[in-house]
């Protein structure tokens, strides 16, 4: 019986070793969100600057909503501005939800945003 015991606090161990594992992994993660003391439209066109600028494919564009979608090579993002009073925020999120392997494209973008406006990098680079 005592056996059964050890082998239940191994497992309940285990257990609670691999979600410390799984959240240390999402504790470094945040999204490519970056909010700048601008203008929602000045923002929206100069992320279409830094999007056509990098080389990237406008597939679309929705001035009205701020939206933008484009691709670089095989995969697609969608660019939105929010206005937020008179300043705004610009979340570029993946169209296949992969942070991991699609940041490097969302970084050009927000690094030539914030070289633009002197502004200290985003720190969603440590996705």
């Amino acid at each position: 019986m005592e056996e059964v015991g050890k082998m239940s606090k191994i497992k309940l161990i285990l257990i609670l070793f691999c979600i410390f594992i799984q959240a240390s992994a999402f504790a470094n993660f945040q999204l490519p969100v970056k909010n700048y003391s601008k203008p929602a439209q000045e923002v929206y066109i100069d992320t279409l600057g830094a999007i056509s600028g990098s080389g990237f494919k406008v597939i679309e564009i929705q001035s009205k909503n701020g939206l933008v979608y484009f691709s670089s090579e095989n995969m697609q993002f969608l660019a939105k501005v929010y206005s937020v009073g008179s300043s705004s925020t610009l979340k570029i999120t993946p169209i296949s939800s992969n942070y991991k392997d699609e940041i490097l494209p969302i970084n050009v973008i927000f690094n030539k945003l914030d070289r633009k406006y002197n502004e200290k990098p985003n720190t969603h680079t440590n996705l």
